[in-house]
């Protein structure tokens, strides 16, 4: 079903559109019997299905948006204090690279469910934490507990992320959602009293619908946020990790912001990362 799809859909959105406002002018007016209690019924209970999925939705739009940040802000903490440390060069290099490697793995997924795609990346940066304790354990118990503690939330995050990036809305939610938004707009088609001005407000009332339909759409299928994003949310780590930013080759080219120093790196037609 087109609702339950990932990719974008704005051409079919606007076909549909296009089509609402021809199906005002080319249907003829027609009466139902007690057609104005319809139309209240019809769309308060349309308006109240669809704000319960809407509020649902974005419960976990938030939920999803606040993890991103804190496995991020994570990172940087971890990143700067092996910094400030300053123990164990070598695995600390390789902590870095992991972090690097798991955060681009991130970026190249084109979506934000994207934890059963990057399980090499990240396990390989827990095994990588987890030997930098081992060797650390003996000589700075702080420390290692700091790491360890860190290490456990980053698994904790990665498993919420994984449950949180999923669709709420199934086929049946969306049924009935099409459904009530077929009723409001038979019944509304049947105010029509032949007029430009109560044509003009059928149009509105009927994309007002589809409008309602679609941000719940990008709200539940973590469109919204992709786009709101739009590959910012780890460039700060990047910079942590003096790095230049990660661009997948997915991305435009005027939402691809290079270092201070005017770099960034993005994949060349082989798969190869190179810096720009």
């Amino acid at each position: 079903m087109y609702f339950l799809s990932k990719s974008n859909g704005w051409h079919f959105d606007i076909t549909i559109m296009i089509l609402l406002v021809i199906v005002v002018f080319a249907i003829p007016p027609f009466n139902v019997p007690e057609n104005g209690t319809l139309v209240t019924a019809a769309t308060a209970i349309f308006a109240v299905v669809s704000g319960f999925f809407i509020a649902d939705a974005m419960a976990n739009y938030l939920t999803l948006q606040g993890l991103i940040a804190e496995e991020n802000s994570l990172h940087i903490s971890l990143i700067n204090d092996l910094e400030d440390k300053n123990l164990l060069p070598k695995e600390t290099e390789n902590i870095r690279k992991a972090i690097d490697a798991y955060l681009i793995a991130q970026l190249d997924v084109p979506e934000l469910d994207h934890v059963a795609f990057t399980k090499d990346e990240f396990n390989a940066l827990i095994c990588c934490l987890h030997e930098y304790i081992q060797k650390l354990k003996n000589n700075h118990e702080t420390l290692s507990n700091d790491i360890q503690s860190k290490r456990a939330e980053m698994v904790r995050i990665n498993q919420e992320i994984s449950l949180t990036a999923h669709v709420n809305l199934g086929a049946t939610h969306w049924l009935l959602l099409l459904t009530l938004a077929c009723v409001v707009a038979i019944t509304v088609l049947a105010l029509r009293d032949g007029g430009i001005l109560m044509n003009i407000i059928t149009i509105g009332m009927l994309l007002g619908t589809q409008g309602v339909l679609i941000v719940l759409r990008d709200v539940d299928n973590n469109r919204f946020l992709q786009k709101k994003l739009a590959f910012k949310n780890p460039q700060q780590v990047f910079s942590t990790l003096k790095r230049p930013p990660y661009y997948p080759p997915s991305s435009k080219k005027n939402q691809r912001t290079p270092n201070s120093n005017g770099h960034y790196r993005i994949r060349n037609p082989e798969g190869k990362i190179i810096q720009i």
